[in-house]
């Protein structure tokens, strides 16, 4: 049985402690609801059992840590005194009081092994489907994120309106004109998978559908040591699988030229995927009526769509568990491995197989 997936979340302890002083004590006079959302959202993954939190602390001087603030707060105790414990500590000891007493909390103290933010890294050092929490200078930041379709958040430039803590959607009437997604927004990804049995059913809605879905979600370009992925599972294949998947890769070398991308179609049963979804490394988006929406630029039926970042809202609380169960039964799917020998198989796959959200 395929394990469940989790995110991974690279934290420095010095974001936590930069966190603390600006947004740590909501009791404070003055406390804003700005600060008191920032950091009860930032608690709320950290703490949350859909994620592996990577700490850049060794489990040595992590655990030297916590015997610190336990051999104070003895000493206190003899004397008949309270000790009066800082933000950080109060925090490391939920962080060892979690490990000790919750199996769902999953905490690594990596020390040398920690994978920062670094403008100098190459592609290859970094964790493509992680988040990151650092400390490092907005700019830095920003050109990390944009040249490998990275969600990193510096304590530096930690702002309300950066953070993706709501959710985005549309109604869509029917007979409504297209240019839909184009009111969602997202940061940049590298990795994407589009869930829809009947999206690669009609050359004409495939052209018509998938041509704005790629248009929105697809970087121009990343490093060029980044290969993207991109993959279709679907079930309604009709006949010439290998036509599909060719059309789908010379339109995305039509939309972007400069982007190194990695095309993989699968077939599945009838009985693997229901919801139609397309998700990123970092986004969600979900559309009840499909994503073959539009013929002749035309609506064809009601519907709704929405657009979140499941492990940063804080207003859709079930975001989390699909996104990890979606991406679980992706890994399934892809593990199988079950490959083409004609078009009337029930299964089978096409292209590289490859995507980095199951890791």
């Amino acid at each position: 049985m395929t394990e469940r997936y989790r995110k991974t979340i690279y934290c420095e302890m010095q974001f936590l402690r930069e966190c603390l002083e600006r947004y740590g004590d909501e009791a404070a006079p003055g406390s804003s609801r700005e600060a008191t959302r920032v950091w009860k959202s930032l608690c709320d993954l950290l703490c949350s059992p859909d994620i592996n939190l990577c700490l850049d602390i060794s489990k040595d001087d992590y655990l030297k840590d916590i015997k610190d603030i336990d051999r104070r707060r003895l000493k206190a105790a003899k004397k008949g005194e309270k000790l009066v414990l800082d933000k950080m500590d109060t925090l490391m000891l939920d962080f060892d009081r979690r490990q000790q007493a919750e199996a769902d909390f999953h905490l690594k103290c990596l020390g040398m092994d920690f994978v920062a933010v670094d403008a100098l890294e190459t592609a290859n050092d970094m964790q493509l489907n992680a988040i990151y929490l650092t400390c490092k200078d907005a700019e830095t930041c920003k050109t990390v994120a944009a040249s490998c379709g990275l969600l990193i958040f510096t304590s530096k430039d930690l702002r309300l309106d950066d953070l993706p803590l709501g959710d985005e959607g549309c109604a869509i009437g029917r007979g409504e004109s297209g240019g839909w997604l184009g009111k969602l927004h997202g940061p940049i990804c590298n990795a994407m998978a589009i869930v829809d049995n009947y999206i690669l059913s009609d050359t004409g809605k495939m052209d018509e559908n998938l041509t704005e879905i790629l248009q929105t979600f697809l970087p121009q370009s990343l490093s060029e040591d980044i290969t993207f992925h991109l993959t279709v599972f679907t079930n309604d294949l009709k006949l010439r699988a290998h036509d599909r998947l060719d059309r789908l890769e010379q339109m995305v070398k039509r939309l972007r030229p400069e982007l190194n991308c990695q095309v993989s179609v699968f077939r599945c049963g009838t009985d693997v995927f229901h919801d139609r979804i397309i998700i990123s490394n970092h986004q969600w988006i979900s559309c009840g009526g499909g994503f073959d929406l539009f013929k002749n630029k035309k609506a064809g039926k009601l519907t709704t769509v929405n657009l979140i970042t499941p492990y940063l809202t804080d207003t859709v609380k079930w975001a989390r568990r699909a996104y990890a169960n979606l991406v679980t039964q992706i890994t399934e799917e892809i593990n199988k491995k079950t490959a083409f020998i004609n078009d009337s198989y029930p299964s089978f796959y096409l292209g590289t197989g490859q995507n980095r959200l199951i890791r």
